[in-house]
This record gives structure tokens, sequence and C-alpha cells, in this order.
């Protein structure tokens, strides 16, 4: 979902209710994208052969507007209340597939999810069982296993769906109010720091050579 053959989805909020599938393409020098709305019998395909200004959004905006304009339709979004605790499955670190330096860390707020990611921050108010949307109507889901356990999340980044991993075991020397705890256990799940043994000895010094193999890895 959001994706196939290549395509994939970037501006949503140009839409104005049509379905649209698209493909960018970017080189030094070189830029291009293409739409095709296929109940619309319509292509547009757009390549610029310079570096200055993008302006794929803003031409497909205008695009949109002057020969399919909103259709006045807005998705129908219940928003139930759901409890904390309801929403504590949702919670957690998740690691873009084909990114992975681009993480969603997940928390459950009042009745919302709260979302960190490159981005900024998100509010994501549940629609559905597994269907939630933020504050500008753009869509979230996240794919369980058969015992119920979240497994993917698919939100804001096109084409690229998030895999949740597991949380580390903990440091016997590194409790919860460690003023570091929640940035060694990060780097843990990220597979930056090898997990081998029960203690991390925050306070020995670290060579240059394992910094710098660390930072290889994140």
């Amino acid at each position: 979902p959001g994706s196939g053959y290549g395509l994939e989805t970037i501006y949503p909020s140009s839409y104005n209710g049509y379905t649209v599938v698209e493909k960018g393409g970017d080189l030094p020098g070189f830029h291009s994208n293409l739409w095709l709305l296929p109940e619309e019998n319509t292509g547009i395909f757009i390549a610029f052969n310079t570096d200055k200004g993008n302006l794929r959004a803003p031409f497909f905006e205008q695009f949109m507007n002057r020969y399919f304009p909103d259709k006045g339709i807005s998705p129908v979004i219940k928003t139930p209340k759901p409890t904390q605790e309801q929403l504590h499955p949702f919670e957690g670190l998740y690691r873009d597939l084909s990114m992975p330096g681009w993480t969603y860390d997940i928390k459950a707020g009042d009745g919302t999810l709260l979302v960190s990611d490159p981005l900024g921050e998100h509010v994501l108010r549940q629609s559905k069982d597994l269907l939630f949307y933020d504050d500008k109507g753009l869509p979230a889901g996240f794919q369980a296993d058969k015992d119920g356990n979240m497994k993917y999340f698919y939100y804001n980044k096109a084409g690229s769906w998030s895999e949740k991993l597991p949380e580390p075991a903990k440091y016997s020397d590194v409790p919860e109010d460690h003023p570091y705890a929640k940035y060694i256990y990060k780097l843990v799940q990220l597979g930056v720091i090898q997990q081998d043994q029960d203690t991390f000895k925050p306070e020995e010094p670290m060579t240059r050579g394992k910094f710098i193999a660390q930072l290889f890895k994140l």
C-alpha cells in the first residue's frame, strides 16, 4: 500500500479528492516527476534540467486546482477516545526499511499518539483499529502480527514502511533514571551498540577507534 511498480505518494495535500499515483526522480542537474490519475485517464510528466528551484509541487497543485478542482469530499474520520493503556501497544521505536537513519519514536498520550521523526512532532488520532490521522488529515497506519503485536508503521515517508525495533535488555548499571539512559538504549536498538554483556560501564572512557566504529554503524 502506498507504492507499486516503483510509484509512490509525495504530495497528498494537492490531490483534491482524486486518486493519484506518482514517481519523482532526482540527479544533479536533472529533476522530474510523473503523475497518473487512473480514474481520469490523465497523466502528466515534467522534467527540469536545472537545480535552481523545485517547481514540481506548486506546478501539480496549480494543475489540479485548474483542471480537477476539489470535489469537496472529505474522508469520514471517526475519532474514538482510546485510553493511554489502549494505545500502549503502538508505542516504540520504528526504523524505516529503506533509509535506516530515519526513525519514528511513538509514545501514547492522553487519547492520542505522539510521534517524533526527522520532520518534527506530530499528533495522531485514532480512526480505526490500526488507522490514525494527524492534524492535517494525513493517514498513518500500523500492521500487526497474528498475536496483535505491532510490527510495521507507515506515515509521511513516501513508499516506505518502518519496522518496530525490539525493546533492548536493560544494563544493570544503567537504570531508567540514568541521565543518558534513553540515548544509550536507543543506540542499542539501532544496532550501534552491541549488547553482549549485562553491564555498559557508562563512566568508562571510550577509545577514539571505538567511537569512530560506532559512528560508521550509525
